[in-house]
């Protein structure tokens, strides 16, 4: 008998075998994987009984990285939904249009963030959320039946030219791609992530799924600070960073930066934007760890590829500063105008096309 590839069994997994491990730190907020999990429980019920969502509607989600964001990851998808976490960054107008062409059911907002202005039936985070959360009953909701290729998640990118569009992301394909990334990089249930990069961002370049499959620890961080992550680092023992260049800079140019050592760090992914051997040399050196750069696009999950060193060859800087090689579960070219792949010189350029 096949099962369905789902993130939902993510969860599962990390409730049956880690239950009273403390799987997701939010300031103040310390959460073992068995009540992040039955928060989950009580947000789908929720979605179901008090907010009216269906199998297969959309849940909307404006605010940045908090627990009750990450809970929405498995929470909707629990209640059939699909989860489509809104960009906080973009103008009121675009916003506005977002949300009129995704059509929730219902929008979470947190307060920090204006109201967009569209009819929708709207939840506040905080007293609203937690009250309403508080209503449901003990007993975790039934399981919805899932087809893996039904969509799970929907992120409106920018990639393109016009105004922001819609990429759909099904749960088989969120499922392969933590499989892929997890056994990548090497993640273990020792992991401490720090999630840097937006959870409303390519969906959260897949940590929300990997870290929770295999036990990890979760440490949010609502919006990028570069002196708080340094402390986060440092404080929460963090094992793996993801940062896009510009966040790079940023932590390289904090006063605090050398104030600190940072031993519990294994790993730092830097993706969005090219890197440069350069500032990855001195990431390396003053934060004590490798560096690797990566490649994706919101249609894949995201990752496509990452700079890791070949096995058996000599550890490359220079290497690890390009896009690198396809990861698991992707094939990957690069063609010319008629569509014939191009050389292999790394100076002939071309159209990336990719299959994961």
């Amino acid at each position: 008998m096949e099962l369905p590839l789902t993130p939902l069994d993510f969860l599962a997994r990390a409730r049956a075998l880690f239950p009273r491990r403390v799987g997701v730190v939010d300031g103040d907020h310390r959460f073992t994987y068995a009540q992040f999990g039955a928060r989950c429980d009580r947000l789908a019920h929720a979605l179901r009984r008090d907010l009216g969502v269906a199998p297969g509607d959309r849940v909307a989600w404006l605010g940045g990285n908090t627990h009750e964001l990450l809970e929405a990851y498995f929470g909707v998808l629990l209640a059939g939904g699909v989860l489509v976490p809104l960009n906080i960054r973009l103008a009121a107008a675009e916003l506005a249009d977002v949300v009129d062409d995704c059509a929730p059911v219902v929008l979470f907002r947190h307060p920090d963030h204006a109201d967009p202005g569209h009819p929708v039936r709207q939840v506040v985070l905080g007293d609203e959320h937690e009250a309403l959360l508080a209503a449901q009953p003990d007993a975790a909701p039934p399981r919805p039946p899932v087809d893996e290729r039904d969509p799970a998640e929907i992120f409106y990118t920018s990639g393109t030219t016009g105004t922001p569009k819609g990429a759909v992301l099904s749960h088989r394909s969120l499922y392969l791609h933590a499989v892929h990334s997890a056994l990548t990089n090497g993640i273990t249930g020792d992991d401490v992530v720090l999630h840097t990069i937006p959870l409303f961002h390519v969906n959260g370049w897949g940590t929300p799924h990997y870290v929770t499959a295999l036990g990890g620890v979760h440490v949010m961080l609502p919006r990028f600070d570069p002196g708080e992550v340094l402390r986060l680092v440092a404080s929460e023992h963090v094992t793996r960073l993801f940062l896009v260049p510009a966040m790079a800079t940023a932590l390289l140019e904090h006063p605090d930066l050398d104030r600190r050592a940072y031993p519990s760090l294994r790993q730092i992914s830097v993706g969005g934007a090219p890197l440069g051997p350069e500032l990855l040399g001195e990431l390396e050196a003053r934060l004590g760890c490798p560096c690797i750069c990566g490649y994706g696009m919101t249609e894949s999950s995201p990752t496509l590829t990452r700079a890791l060193d070949k096995p058996g060859e000599p550890s490359d800087p220079a290497r690890r500063a390009t896009t690198g090689l396809p990861i698991l579960g992707v094939e990957l070219s690069v063609v010319d105008h008629d569509g014939d792949e191009v050389a292999h010189d790394g100076e002939t350029r071309g159209e990336v096309r990719a299959r994961s």
